[in-house]
């Protein structure tokens, strides 16, 4: 069993999730040969259920769950996690992360499932690239975006985040981004390190839930792949061809600031054991 978790509200989120995120799970022919199967588990304001089930509405596997916005949305996505969480492992279902702002390539999702294989425990991350939000809405093409096309609409658009981690620059901000992103020698190919990719496919166990319920908003990402890779269940996706997803952003945020390159160009301010596994992979990235 697939779940398909979002958080969306007010009226700014819900239009981005119908016009991004559901245009590319649902209006592209090999993203919707799954998506259009399973359950949306989607977390939202009682003043949203309405304007949720309109967009839904030609999707018959919906779940409305109602949240509070108390505590700062960091703690409103904590939370929604959780209970998502406890929902998926009381069913033993497989949880995919699908935020109202991110744009997939066609064919990622079905191939996100597919690298999970078997195993009831096994999750699987990629990095992702943060694209400017006008600029990208500006730029999107009709019709359907293979990876390799969203790819070079994405680096068309960088948020700065990733323009400012070049390893090859005398300044980058991989000691507080965790992330690098080269051009190759060969026209069109990327090489990206990411010291923290993101789980977009969980398997939870009983024990996940504890440590996640245990730690704060920044848990998903930065504190427990730790236990994944401890483990060995994070498998980690290193070709845009099989995934690639572009995460709409704010041009004004998320940009950390520029540091001298040190002796190791991918220096970071975490050591968990993820990050040290995830140092030594490379993913490529490949534009057409």
């Amino acid at each position: 069993m697939i779940r398909i978790f979002s958080v969306v509200y007010g009226d700014a989120f819900c239009k981005l999730f119908n016009n991004i995120t559901l245009r590319s799970l649902l209006r592209q022919p090999l993203n919707a040969s799954v998506a259009a199967g399973v359950l949306w588990s989607i977390y939202t304001l009682r003043e949203n259920e309405e304007q949720i089930r309109s967009i839904m509405s030609l999707h018959a596997s919906l779940e409305i769950n109602f949240i509070d916005l108390s505590g700062g949305v960091s703690d409103v996505l904590h939370r929604c996690l959780i209970a998502e969480a406890k929902k998926c492992f009381s069913a033993k279902a497989t949880m995919i992360m699908a935020p109202p702002d991110s744009f997939w390539g066609d064919g990622s999702l079905p191939n996100l499932i597919a690298m999970a294989g078997n195993r009831a425990d096994l999750c699987v991350l990629a990095p992702h690239v943060r694209v400017e939000h006008e600029p990208f809405l500006q730029a999107l093409p009709e019709g359907v975006l293979a990876n390799p096309q969203l790819v070079s609409l994405a680096l068309s658009v960088l948020h700065r985040v990733w323009r400012e981690c070049d390893p090859d620059q005398s300044m980058l901000n991989t000691p507080e981004s965790g992330h690098t992103l080269r051009k190759l020698p060969v026209p069109g190919h990327y090489a990206v390190c990411h010291l923290l990719p993101t789980p977009y496919l969980a398997r939870f166990t009983e024990a996940d839930i504890v440590f996640l319920e245990s730690l704060g908003g920044d848990s998903w990402d930065h504190r427990w792949p730790a236990v994944l890779a401890d483990a060995g269940r994070q498998r980690v996706i290193g070709s845009s061809d099989g995934f690639f997803l572009a995460e709409l952003t704010n041009p004004a945020t998320h940009f950390p600031p520029m540091q001298p390159c040190r002796e190791f160009e991918d220096a970071f301010n975490s050591e968990h054991s993820h990050n040290k596994i995830n140092r030594n992979m490379f993913s490529i990235w490949r534009a057409g």
